[in-house]
């Protein structure tokens, strides 16, 4: 519920209570209003609210952002996970490493975007790094087939979007999409 639905009747809170919370995409944009939070949490006070769970305009750091956004998945009672996405090359993993540390301390599970733009080392990266179970992406792995054989030693899960390699062209067509070999 976004703060456009702040005054959301009981009923309607009480179907939003109701629906199966297997996974929630919760972006980076604490959108638990104050009086959707007071009706889930008794007695929490106005200044309490902006204190946990809304960040002001601007934070230190991915990690203080992220306690807030915690915090209102914490109150929602649903799973947590991590995602980095994005340009590999433009936005390099070690500038990254600080929020998943806390994405790690905090237990959550996380997926990590490498081997779409950045081929292959960007793979072997994120692996000697964060040892992660899943990476979002990771098609150009299949350039080298040692990299494929640690992954799957390693029961890494990729997350294959053909439709995208191909709007990006990373692959030429469907055709030539690796996914049956990396699949095999």
């Amino acid at each position: 519920m976004t703060s456009s639905n702040a005054s959301a009747p009981p009923d309607e809170l009480d179907r939003w209570r109701a629906l199966p919370k297997v996974e929630l995409h919760l972006h980076l944009d604490t959108s638990v209003s104050y009086v959707v939070a007071s009706q889930l949490e008794a007695g929490l006070t106005h200044e309490r609210y902006l204190e946990e769970f809304q960040a002001p305009p601007q934070v230190g750091s991915l990690s203080e952002f992220l306690r807030r956004a915690l915090r209102q998945v914490g109150l929602l009672q649903t799973e947590v996970t991590f995602d980095l996405a994005g340009d590999e090359i433009a936005f390099p993993l070690d500038a990254q490493l600080s929020a998943f540390s806390y994405a790690r301390e905090q237990g959550l599970p996380f997926t990590v975007h490498a081997g779409e733009s950045g081929g292959p080392e960007n793979v072997r990266e994120v692996l000697d790094l964060l040892h992660p179970t899943r990476i979002g992406h990771g098609v150009r792995s299949i350039e080298e087939p040692a990299l494929v054989d640690r992954l799957v030693a390693a029961s890494v899960h990729l997350e294959i979007c053909p439709s995208c390699d191909v709007q990006t062209e990373i692959v030429a067509s469907y055709a030539e999409h690796p996914i049956d070999e990396l699949v095999r």
